[in-house]
């Protein structure tokens, strides 16, 4: 369970890296 919520956080924290790169090439 707890590794389940760790890779969980890893993957949104890594879905907000992206966010922001996108963002970053927009602007």
């Amino acid at each position: 369970m707890a590794k389940k919520s760790g890779a969980a956080k890893k993957k949104s924290e890594a879905a907000k890296k992206a966010a922001a790169t996108r963002k970053k090439n927009a602007a």
